[in-house]
């Protein structure tokens, strides 16, 4: 059943993942109990309950207690598969194998395309939310909120991109950067830029302008990038 490089427990979740990915499982099935898949694979217990804490780990299954519990295929979700993603990126940066630069190459292939779609699908919805971020943006700043806000108006850019993949692949490394350098003080006249930058790529969108929307956003983030690998210099990193 498995190889000497796949420990048993991988090949069990593999097996209930495939099943899952074909939909011979759909989200709430219950699956067999423990002893039943013991007997299955030819493992112990403790080698079941192993992979079953994977899937979970995945998100692909959820363990209830109870005359009616067991465990149950569910639908993984955008916020759940987004916080994965945002823990191996963290995990990658705080081990460099991932750099900044790296980091800031993928922002450009995800957040342009998306710029673009924003201006040429947003909804009237969506692009009311944009201005009402250019109303609050200063007032954000002023409470102490730049952080919040700056992450604010690449979440509502994604969202109006009205394309859930790129929202998906987008959000945590935005995170991971933001967090990073959340400690250093940036200078005033780097966050007016910024202010600047935004509003200029707000402006592009709900004019929907998309060549003009990618543009200004690819600006923003070259910008951006000699600031945050002086940052990272300041923080030790490479």
């Amino acid at each position: 059943m498995t190889t000497d490089q796949t420990p048993a427990y991988r090949a069990i979740s593999d097996s209930i993942r495939n099943d899952i990915l074909a939909q011979r499982l759909v989200p709430g099935d219950r699956l067999p109990v423990e002893t039943e898949l013991a007997d299955r694979f030819s493992v112990s217990r403790s080698t079941v309950r192993e992979a079953l804490r994977e899937l979970a780990s995945q998100n692909l299954v959820v363990t209830t207690r109870g005359a009616t519990g067991g465990t149950f295929v569910v639908v993984p979700s955008t916020e759940n598969l987004a916080r994965s993603l945002t823990i191996g990126i963290e995990m990658m940066a705080a081990s460099t194998d991932l750099t900044v630069q790296e980091m800031l190459e993928a922002r450009e292939f995800l957040e342009l395309p998306a710029a673009r779609l924003a201006a040429e699908r947003g909804t009237e919805e969506q692009h009311e939310l944009i201005r009402e971020y250019l109303r609050s943006r200063q007032a954000d700043e002023e409470a102490g909120r730049e952080l919040i806000a700056n992450w604010r108006l690449h979440q509502l850019i994604l969202k109006a991109a009205n394309n859930p993949l790129l929202e998906l692949m987008a959000q945590p490394i935005f995170h991971v950067l933001q967090t990073r350098f959340a400690q250093i003080s940036a200078p005033s006249g780097f966050r007016r830029q910024v202010l600047q930058n935004h509003r200029a790529i707000a402006d592009a969108i709900l004019n929907r302008d998309a060549d003009l929307a990618a543009q200004v956003m690819f600006d923003h983030l070259e910008w951006l990038r000699p600031s945050y690998q002086e940052f990272d210099t300041r923080l030790g990193g490479r």
